[in-house]
């Protein structure tokens, strides 16, 4: 049943029991491995049986038998233990952690009706299972019940209370974010009405002076008496206007002050909203490592360190898979069992330790383990042998070079796989994945003292760091982590290598590619005599993006592309700058792909480009409007790099007073919008006897037959699909209305 009108909003009662079972599981999980691991205090014991009690009375709210049964064994089990006549063995703790999975099996299902189905034989199976170790442990657990230690609440991760806690979905949390971002915008354009306020008021000294200076030239005259009283009159009513003004300004500024304080405090607010602690993040590898290591008879441990670090929890997302696959192989080829660990004087139990810290203004996240690590002699005759390097060019190479090669898709050191590890899916999976997330990863080794993984990452994805610069008039930023340097050069230093510009950066040569060829817009014309410079990419895929003006660092809330668009070829998100100015954040993989790209097929540009000429003739101008930022600045940058001048409207409303007032050969205009429809835009336009005439085309999402139609009959030239552009549609749409960008 869904839970409209019982006060739940968007979650039904079976969202919340299912998110409760998602909750107390972790905590459930978490608890019975420190129990194993042999924490032994009362205050987790009673959190362990107090979040069975809780489980199994929200399974009889929703009338979740199965989940009732299974949730009121494991309380009585814990009750046990809180007595002493059972303990945590390893055993008893196999069988409990199935209940856990039990439970979530059952939550995961639509309705108790399906979980029935799903459940009632594991559960018989389940309780009987418990049942048997009791049965099996007493007698034995009663001569050996090990006390129990007070350990305070606070050093016991099941001790936390989450019953102030609300749930919020994904999705409300990104709109509270971007209305957050769009408080601080607004309050920061208030800076410019303030700075002109004040170029207002210098204005109005020296009409003051110049009024002075005319009275000191009047006074003494007796034919102007009458003047001279008229014009203290203005001048008293002027400087009157001024104290006004004055203290307007004063008050401005003290309210743009308070204002700027409340929205940014919200911003931060929000932001932290979506962090969580580390330790929270990777509560469930300690269940992963304890599996796979009694799988594999050997003895391992998880560490955490730096649990109350908050990470992203879109981070997490991204990341979470790699570690995983990370913990998985140093299980399963890294750590020795330890019968071999005792050989090497090593202690039996091998160690995995995760870490997280905020480190310069970024996360970083250490994977590290204990085990045999990488052979770099083999590795480095592996790499030969298959044909990746030559034998002299690998026999310089350092060993950092040489790990390189392990990112490399489906290469691997092992020739055989596991059902744990081994299939060729590995450490190519971790790059894509630190990329995704904004960073990059690095690899340590010690042969015989184990692997390191530093994952160097932003402190969150919907906040970026930022090197914002200039191409052809429009403001873009790449993230400052995936910048490898920033320079300016002489163009005497650029140098022509086989057809191709290159720069001297520490002894190598950097080949130079424009950023106007890659995001395909006009080249502006170069007058300074140095080349603002970003270098992007390593090693062998190092290449440096000439851009017109490098602007700075800026802190930039990112605002993700709709859907609708699929993938934007070069660009990954987008931003507004403080005054309002929005801006594309380019996606760095696919601008390296686009540069490749160019260089395979022998395209590049000249990137260090004299002083252009101005264009012949009048640039045809097109109206672009659409109630979505994202849309308007895409489809902006899309005409106004094919050479169009381009101006947009954010409705239907402000369209019509743009297309009445201005001189436009075409309007590109969305459906649905608020205030005034791209319908009725276009039936006003076809029904004004200037406007008539005027090309239209609409762009829109709705891509059914009757939507056509409808658009068509408003009287619409085009009716296209919103992401056309991606197949050039649009643009030879535009094409076909109006012809090229210039009268000839």
């Amino acid at each position: 049943m869904t839970a409209s009108g019982d006060g739940f909003g968007e979650f039904s009662i079976w969202d919340l029991f299912r998110m409760e079972v998602e909750g107390k599981t972790a905590s459930l999980t978490e608890g019975m491995l420190q129990l194993e691991q042999g924490v032994r205090s009362p205050i987790l014991l009673e959190d362990l049986m107090r979040a069975a009690h809780s489980l199994k009375g929200a399974a009889q709210m929703v009338e979740a038998r199965q989940a009732v049964r299974v949730s009121h064994a494991m309380e009585d089990c814990f009750v046990s233990m809180q007595k002493g006549t059972t303990q945590p063995t390893p055993a008893r703790m196999d069988v409990l952690l199935e209940g856990v999975d039990l439970l979530r099996r059952i939550a995961a299902s639509e309705t108790d009706a399906v979980a029935m189905s799903l459940a009632e034989s594991d559960t018989d199976g389940f309780v009987e299972r418990l049942a048997a170790a009791d049965e099996v442990s007493e007698p034995q657990a009663a001569r050996t019940a090990v006390p129990v230690e007070d350990t305070p609440a606070a050093d016991v991760p099941g001790a936390s209370r989450d019953d102030d806690n609300v749930r919020v979905t994904a999705e409300r949390m990104n709109r509270l974010l971007s209305l957050a971002s769009e408080s601080l915008v607004t309050t920061r354009w208030l800076d410019e009405f303030i700075a002109e306020s004040s170029r207002a008021r210098q204005q109005h000294r020296d009409v003051a002076d110049s009024l002075e200076r005319l009275r000191d030239s009047l006074t003494g005259h007796a034919a102007n008496a009458d003047l001279l009283h008229r014009l203290a009159d203005a001048q008293r009513h002027f400087g009157e206007l001024r104290r006004v003004r004055t203290n307007e300004i004063a008050s401005l500024v003290e309210i743009q002050r308070r204002a700027s304080g409340v929205a940014t405090r919200l911003y931060r607010e929000v932001v932290d909203l979506r962090m969580r602690p580390f330790s929270e993040g990777v509560a469930h590898l300690g269940r992963l490592v304890r599996s796979l290591s009694r799988q594999l008879d050997k003895d391992v441990r998880l560490e955490v360190v730096g649990g109350a670090t908050p990470v992203d929890r879109d981070i997490f997302d991204r990341l979470d898979a790699s570690i995983v696959n990370l913990i998985r192989n140093a299980i399963d080829h890294g750590i020795e069992s330890p019968a071999e660990r005792v050989r090497m004087r090593k202690p039996p139990t091998g160690t995995i330790r995760l870490e997280a810290v905020h480190r310069g203004g970024m996360l970083v996240i250490t994977a590290q383990d204990d085990g045999r690590g990488v052979d770099i002699e083999a590795l480095r005759a592996l790499v030969v042998s298959r044909r990746h390097t030559t034998e002299e060019l690998a026999a310089r190479m350092s060993d950092a070079e040489l790990l390189d090669f392990l990112f490399l898709p489906g290469f691997s050191m092992r020739d055989t796989v596991s059902e744990i590890s081994g299939r060729g899916v590995g450490l190519d999976i971790v790059q894509t994945a630190a990329r995704s997330a904004g960073g990059k990863v690095t690899l340590h080794s010690r042969a015989g003292h184990g692997l390191q993984f530093d994952f160097q990452l932003p402190l969150t994805l919907s906040v970026v760091r930022a090197l914002v610069f200039d191409v052809a008039g429009e403001p873009y930023a790449v993230p400052i982590a995936r910048v490898a340097r920033v320079l300016k050069v002489d163009k005497t230093a650029i140098q022509s290598i086989e057809g191709r510009q290159h720069v001297a950066i520490d002894e190598a040569h950097v080949g130079l590619v424009a950023a106007h060829q890659i995001l395909e817009v006009p080249a502006a014309p170069v007058s300074e005599d140095d080349v603002s410079i970003i270098v992007l990419g390593q090693g062998a895929h190092t290449y440096g993006v000439t851009v017109d003006r490098l602007v700075g660092e800026r802190e930039l809330v990112v605002r993700s592309l709709e859907t609708i668009l699929g993938k934007v070829k070069d660009i990954g998100s987008a931003a507004l700058l403080p005054d309002g100015t929005p801006l594309l954040i380019i996606d760095v993989e696919d601008v390296l792909h686009s540069i490749e790209h160019l260089i395979t097929g022998g395209r590049v540009q000249p990137a260090a480009m004299e002083p252009g000429k101005a264009r012949a003739g009048r640039t045809k101008k097109i109206l672009v409007v659409d109630d979505s930022f994202t849309v308007r600045e895409l489809e902006r940058k899309l005409l106004a790099g094919r050479g169009y001048e381009v101006d947009v409207a954010v409705d239907g409303v402000d369209g019509w007073n743009a297309v009445r007032t201005g001189r436009y050969d075409l309007v590109v205009t969305d459906v649905d919008m608020p205030r005034m429809d791209g319908i009725e835009l276009v039936t006003r336009i076809r029904q004004d006897p200037r406007l008539h005439l005027l090309p239209i085309i609409i762009v829109s999402y709705k891509e059914r037959e009757e939507d056509r139609l409808r658009g068509m009959e408003a009287g619409a030239d085009r009716y296209l699909a919103k992401g056309s552009y991606h197949d050039e549609s649009m643009v030879n749409a535009i094409i076909e209305q109006i012809g090229a960008p210039e009268d000839v």
